[in-house]
């Protein structure tokens, strides 16, 4: 009988544990959107290494991290960081809201960086007799 309290006691704690766990891992996570709304970045890469740290996140957690991660990097002029994020985002959580985001951004970068190698090759094509 005191066996069967203390198991319930122990239970209990454990959920409680967990639960604050989570709640200050969705707390870092709301920080990191917020530092990032204000422009400091480092600050917003900063907590979203805290909230990784508190429990394992879920799924869709964890690509919403990434994804901020990568748009940090973004602000922070590292593109080649960012796009490894954005693709592994796309690679790791296919059916997420992150990776649909996160191909529509590599989409556009290709079509960015590809345009002017384009334009450069029909000026070349052009000025040849």
């Amino acid at each position: 009988m005191l066996l069967g309290k203390i198991f319930f006691v122990f239970l209990m704690l454990s959920s409680l544990l967990v639960s604050s766990c989570g709640l200050a891992q969705q707390g870092a996570i709301t920080g990191a959107h917020k530092a990032y709304g204000r422009g400091d970045y480092v600050k917003a890469l900063a907590q979203l290494s805290g909230a990784e740290k508190y429990t394992t996140p879920s799924a869709e957690v964890q690509a919403e991290i990434l994804f901020l991660r990568a748009l940090c990097w973004e602000k922070l002029s590292r593109l080649a960081d960012a796009n490894g994020l954005y693709e592994h985002i796309v690679q790791k959580f296919p059916e997420s809201q992150y990776a649909a985001q996160a191909r529509a951004t590599l989409h556009e970068r290709r079509f960015v960086v590809a345009q002017p190698i384009y334009t450069i090759a029909a000026i070349c094509r052009r000025s040849t007799p």
